[in-house]
């Protein structure tokens, strides 16, 4: 019944190869012996197979005019050729998440393998990093993946969606630090999915060691019914339960009318442990109404020019978003006597004019690093260097007591978040420049990072333990809209102004925000480029180390611990990033950024180097 059979003497083979071609499956006939050399063939032409619907949901942040594209073993999904692929679609209201739906046979006991691309609009494919992906199919599916994580781990796969329609599909990325080996990160809520408030039967998390401490999960939600309140619980090995502090979270999905279900990307923060906590005390509580289908919640992100890596305005229990807002320390220590004990060093490169500036403080730090392609446009009164510098006055002015961005009444990411704000809008020099500000205040350190600047947080240098053990405990990542193009605060005359139409300049609103707690011994680095892309993290802290270890604890030092002077430290360093980056034949993180993107490349990048070094200490 399956099957179609004809019975064909087959004597040439071009005849044979011209119907296999035509889609019929040559098998020997049983018992038909050959005769001079040829046999009777049994001719197999398949019916049409069984299919299944498979819907595909990435989460992918893509330069602008770029896509991301499906590509497989099966016909379905192209055979692996560029030009057949399934093209994923996104919208300004939907990205970074992209979807597709493919319809693939049923082949039992047989793994459809696939990987996605990036489609660049210069005509280039930028494909994934890792192994082919392998999926199991019995039924009617959705995956959740995030490009570039092509471990188990980092995807999901939701069989089976019959009676929910509409429905809307939420992933989760769980930022949890307080589990322990054999522990699993739960989301527990008031729905059926989640486990009606049952730990034992909420929504499992899953993570790696390469993605801890993220966890990632995804869901199925049934659309049209209440507000869907939920928590993370940790569930011990040892059988104990550990709910987080605070209110619930609540989302409440609602359908879009142009899909049959909806996506909702949603980055969640542990925020402490409450192992008291009843179930009733969890249901409870003032909950903030989060909108929940995907264009929705894009669309509220977009108000604020917010989206994919940038984090939101929503409180720190209830981070809800697209964005990236890293709390790495439950509760927040109050040490207002805290300041900074700071040093920096500037090296230019060897052609052409240092365009890297910097400001230090007692309780604030910056780094900016201008553009040098903006020398282009010299004639037309551009000076990336004078731009950054304004840039980083601007904000240390903010900081300043009495500044826009001074005061106790707001949170310390927010403060350096307004501070480079402020820095955009008041800048009077026409150029461009990626930025980094960090403000310190209560023993609370706060950054705001728009490109690919950055900074360190590195702990364990006050450890009586010798050597010390030195981790880096907190850093930034790097925003780019593409290869070696990160995101830049821009100011063009108007001479130029009108020439840029393609699409939105990019905008402090766009900078990653993080907040963590600080004490006294550790150290604060902010850099820009020229130095992350010549030094590995473990290099960095190999120099720490032996700065420490040859320090002479008789020279003073603000709180007396005997620590190496930040001025000394930062000229260390960015000597150290110099070395490589006029090493020919050095391999340095910027091979590994080339060869990520499909570049070949050997040897250490020329670049201006500037590092502020900041021990954290006590104003005793």
């Amino acid at each position: 019944s399956e099957h179609q059979f004809r019975c064909q003497r087959s004597t040439h083979k071009g005849e044979r190869d011209w119907q296999a071609q035509q889609g019929w499956m040559s098998v020997l006939a049983v018992g038909a012996a050959p005769v001079d050399g040829v046999g009777w063939v049994l001719e197999v032409a398949h019916a049409k197979q069984p299919q299944l619907e498979v819907r595909f949901i990435v989460v992918a942040n893509t330069a602008f005019g770029d896509h991301l594209v499906l590509l497989g073993a099966p016909d379905e999904l192209g055979a692996w050729s560029v030009d057949r692929g399934i093209n994923l679609t996104t919208t300004p209201d939907t990205f970074p998440v992209w979807t597709a739906t493919a319809r693939l046979p049923l082949q039992s006991s047989v793994h459809v393998v696939y990987k996605f691309a990036t489609a660049c609009q210069d005509g280039t494919f930028l494909w994934e990093d890792g192994p082919n992906r392998q999926l199991a199919l019995s039924g009617d599916a959705c995956v959740v993946a995030h490009f570039g994580r092509t471990s188990l781990v980092s995807n999901v796969l939701a069989h089976s969606f019959p009676a929910l329609n509409p429905v809307c599909v939420v992933v989760w990325e769980a930022m949890c630090e307080q589990t322990s080996l054999g522990d699993t990160l739960c989301v527990v809520g008031s729905s059926q999915e989640l486990g009606a408030w049952d730990a034992a039967k909420g929504l499992s998390l899953s993570t790696e060691k390469g993605a801890f401490p993220w966890w990632h999960g995804a869901a199925q939600l049934k659309l049209g019914a209440a507000p869907v309140t939920y928590k993370l619980a940790i569930l011990r090995a040892n059988g104990s339960i550990d709910w987080e502090d605070g209110v619930a979270h609540s989302l409440e999905p609602q359908h879009s009318d142009n899909s049959s279900s909806d996506t909702l990307l949603c980055r969640v923060r542990f925020s402490g442990t409450n192992r008291d906590a009843s179930v009733d005390a969890c249901k409870d509580g003032s909950h903030w109404q989060g909108k929940s289908s995907s264009h929705q919640v894009a669309a509220l992100l977009e108000e604020d020019n917010l989206s994919d890596d940038r984090s939101t305005d929503f409180p720190l229990n209830h981070s809800f978003s697209f964005g990236r807002l890293t709390t790495l320390d439950p509760e927040f220590p109050d040490h207002s006597d805290l300041s900074f004990w700071s040093g920096a060093q500037r090296v230019s490169k060897a052609a052409g004019r240092c365009e890297d500036a910097y400001f230090i403080s007692k309780c604030s730090l910056g780094v900016a690093d201008g553009v040098g392609s903006m020398r282009d446009f010299e004639d037309h009164g551009v000076c990336a260097a004078a731009y950054a510098a304004e840039l980083m006055a601007r904000a240390e002015e903010a900081l300043r007591p009495g500044g826009v961005a001074a005061g106790d009444s707001r949170a310390a990411e927010e403060k350096a978040a307004e501070a480079l704000a402020f820095a955009e809008r008041s800048v009077t020099a026409c150029g461009a420049s990626t930025a980094v500000v960090l403000e310190m205040s209560g023993g609370v350190a706060g950054v705001a990072n728009l490109g690919d600047s950055g900074f360190l947080l590195i702990r364990g240098a006050a450890s009586v333990q010798q050597p010390p053990d030195l981790q880096v405990v907190a850093r930034s990542i790097e925003q780019q809209h593409g290869w070696n193009w990160p995101y830049q605060l821009m100011k063009l005359p108007s001479s130029l102004a009108t020439s840029v139409t393609s699409s939105r300049l990019d905008s402090a609103r766009d900078c990653d925000r993080y907040q963590f707690c600080v004490y006294p011994g550790d150290l604060v680095l902010l850099f820009t480029d020229g130095f992350s892309d010549n030094l590995y993290e473990s290099e960095i802290l190999e120099i720490v180390r032996v700065m420490l270890s040859e320090s002479d604890p008789t020279l003073p030092s603000p709180d007396g611990s005997g620590l190496p002077s930040p001025q000394l430290l930062a000229m260390s360093l960015a000597r150290a990033a110099l070395q490589h980056s006029r090493n020919k034949i050095a391999w340095v993180p910027f091979c590994d950024t080339a060869k990520k993107h499909g570049y070949t490349t050997l040897g250490g990048k020329i670049d201006d180097i500037t590092v502020v070094a900041a021990w954290v200490v006590a104003e005793s």
